[in-house]
């Protein structure tokens, strides 16, 4: 069974215009991000690039926000989010900027609101220790 929560979103200025994350479809379990760049942006082999997403979220308390590689882009491109997956928690309230790292060969191409990782919001429990 699927459990609905509702979660305060801004954009930047930057990002007023492109969509918010978004499901591909309603089995799906994780939403697309997209770039919120100004201009197209090259990534080389073996280099990193900070991606703006022009979005902030607020997490509410007992939640994360899980920001991983999208599949395809990772299969197609050798595109991924470095140190995934990203653990965001809800004390977090800035804008969410993806760290892109490419392991292909080839230089990748990105522009703006090209999709770039994919975020999942998951409910999290606090560990109370007991000491043995």
């Amino acid at each position: 069974m699927v459990k609905y929560i509702h979660i305060p979103i801004g954009k930047t200025a930057n990002g007023a215009t492109l969509a918010l994350p978004n499901y591909d479809n309603d089995s799906a379990s994780y939403m697309n991000i997209y770039a919120a760049i100004p201009n197209r942006m090259r990534i080389k082999p073996g280099a990193i690039e900070h991606i703006k997403t022009g979005i902030g979220i607020g997490i509410p308390k007992g939640y994360e926000c899980l920001i991983t590689s999208n599949y395809e882009k990772v299969l197609d491109h050798g595109m991924i989010v470095l140190g995934a997956p990203l653990a965001i928690s809800s004390t977090f309230r800035d804008e969410l900027i993806v760290p892109i790292e490419n392991k292909g060969k080839e230089t990748i191409v990105i522009n703006r609101g090209d999709v770039i990782a994919n975020l999942t919001i998951n409910e999290v429990q606090q560990i109370i220790w007991q000491e043995v």
